[in-house]
């Protein structure tokens, strides 16, 4: 067997070939909990976005957008938000309120109030659950 033979496809007893299947543009599911991969990917790209689902996915209340950014703060600078300049955290708190939480809320992740500065995680998250598990593990790991 040569090293190209798992390159090319071969043929079944019945005459059909193996071909490469190409990947679907997203993740079809009976689930209907299921994020598109694409789209876990989007959302775990941003850091200070896995911050504030991390932060989230801990709370048993809704959390203010003044909780969610001085937490986001704390770790981007990794100290306590007390040490962290008032200007610094509502900076992070009008970059969350501007962008990062309605990209979460548009793809139901988070449900956002801007009107009340409050907001929780969505109903369905799975299985974006699983991988804020394995990135915050890694982070933590990584500090």
């Amino acid at each position: 067997m040569d090293d190209d033979s798992f390159d090319s496809p071969t043929k079944r007893d019945n005459g059909e070939t193996d071909g490469f299947e190409e990947l679907p543009d997203s993740v079809h599911t009976d689930d209907a909990d299921a994020f598109p991969l694409d789209a876990v990917f989007k959302v775990l790209c941003d850091p200070r976005r896995r911050y504030v689902l991390y932060h989230l996915q801990t709370c048993r209340y809704p959390a203010t957008l003044l909780e969610v950014a001085e937490q986001v703060a704390a770790w981007e600078y990794k100290c306590n938000p007390e040490q962290i300049p008032e200007e610094t955290i509502e900076q992070i708190r009008a970059d969350l309120h501007h962008s990062h939480l309605p990209k979460l809320a548009d793809a139901a992740i988070v449900d956002y109030d801007a009107d009340a500065n409050v907001v929780t995680m969505g109903e369905c998250t799975r299985p974006l659950d699983e991988f804020l598990e394995f990135t915050r593990q890694y982070e933590q790991y990584q500090r």
